[in-house]
């Protein structure tokens, strides 16, 4: 808790910094976790086309985990965004993101790739990518807590939006989920490949009001 951003722009660039609280919240969720503004970010975000977005960013975070208090990061990101029309009535979202926590002794990456079509207003499959490189101590595995193990997941779901007419849309979907751990975790999750799925339900605006303001409808 606890912001301040300002900015400048053009009507295809614009550059952000912000001043923040870098801890973590702690394990209560019902209270504010106040704190200095100790820590640091900007942003450049660009759409050379009217289909696409780039941004880049960098910040630092310090003593982000209460746990390792005398640890701060450095973090960079980019990623890329294209959204357009798809066939007569639907949309296609494609995004691409790489990540890096920049830390004293090491870093560590993470990669996403995901899409959503939107194929008519009512049904949208999406599907996405991860690879990312966690800590021994994220992961909370026995061990060196400053073990890098990679690990991966791919999700491939279905949402079915119910416009009836009303100001907002219920929605239900579904998704799988497919990972893929180290052979040194394997013990410990008990199979290379662990699988899950679950269900969900969800409220959106009208899909005419998204796309008035350039959504995909997602």
């Amino acid at each position: 808790f606890g912001v301040l951003t300002a900015g400048v722009y053009t009507q295809a660039v614009k550059l952000e910094g912000s001043l923040f609280h870098g801890r973590e919240p702690d394990e209560n969720r019902w209270d504010f976790d106040f704190g200095a503004l100790d820590s640091w970010s900007a942003r450049l975000s660009a759409n050379p086309t009217r289909e696409t977005s780039l941004q880049i960013s960098y910040g630092f975070l310090k003593s982000p985990e209460s746990l390792r208090p005398g640890e701060s990061l450095h973090r960079a990101t980019a990623s890329a965004t294209w959204s357009g029309p798809w066939r007569a009535s639907g949309s296609l979202a494609v995004t691409a993101l790489w990540g890096r926590n920049i830390e004293p002794d090491h870093s560590t990456d993470a990669f996403l790739l995901e899409g959503t079509i939107d194929l008519d207003g009512a049904n949208v499959p999406f599907a996405r990518l991860e690879a990312v490189n966690k800590r021994g101590h994220d992961l909370v595995v026995p061990g060196d807590p400053d073990a890098v193990y990679g690990v991966f997941q791919a999700q491939v779901g279905y949402v079915r939006r119910f416009d009836i007419g009303a100001p907002i849309v219920p929605t239900l979907g579904a998704a799988l989920d497919i990972g893929v751990v180290p052979a040194a975790l394997e013990a410990l999750y008990g199979t290379r490949l662990p699988i899950g799925a679950f269900v969900f339900v969800g409220l959106q605006p009208p899909r005419a009001a998204l796309m008035h303001h350039g959504g995909s409808g997602m």
